[in-house]
């Protein structure tokens, strides 16, 4: 789901380079970037999994993490 977030999130500016003109084209386009690049920084770390292969595939359930199994800490 990350990837497909990051891609359509970059999509974003090109499309509206595509179908605006005129002074919309550049504010939309600038914030299609921004918020592209925001997108791409809150997802650094699916980045890093994907990049070592260690993502979940979409579909198939993630193994339960020890730190589930120990008690809550106040």
């Amino acid at each position: 789901v990350s990837l497909g977030s990051m891609i359509a999130a970059w999509t974003l500016p090109f499309t509206a380079a595509a179908v605006t003109t005129g002074s919309e084209r550049a504010w939309l386009v600038g914030l299609g970037i921004a918020l592209a690049l925001l997108v791409t920084v809150k997802h650094r770390a699916n980045i890093q999994r994907l990049l070592n292969r260690t993502e979940a595939k979409f579909g198939v359930r993630a193994e339960p993490s020890h730190e589930a199994d120990l008690p809550e800490v106040r």
